[in-house]
């Protein structure tokens, strides 16, 4: 069975609570994360994705999305 790609969309303390817990399944990978505080976008040393919005992160494939924002955002 093939893992499932995960994107969080939100990365404060919610969205990274979330990627933890995800982290310990074995049955899916987080590849990408968003967030406005991100100065720029990039890949990090073990190939994570970090989007300084949700447009970036919705223009790559995945098989999930996890929208951890607060709810104030429109």
């Amino acid at each position: 069975m093939r893992k499932l790609k995960v994107g969080i969309a939100g990365y404060g303390v919610v969205g990274q609570r979330r990627k933890k817990a995800l982290d310990n399944n074995k049955n899916v990978s987080v590849i990408a994360v968003c967030d406005q505080k991100f100065k720029k976008n990039f890949v990090d040393k073990n190939g994570l994705h970090y989007y300084q919005n949700y447009k970036s992160l919705l223009k790559i494939k995945l098989d999930v999305i996890f929208i951890c924002l607060t709810n104030d955002i429109n």
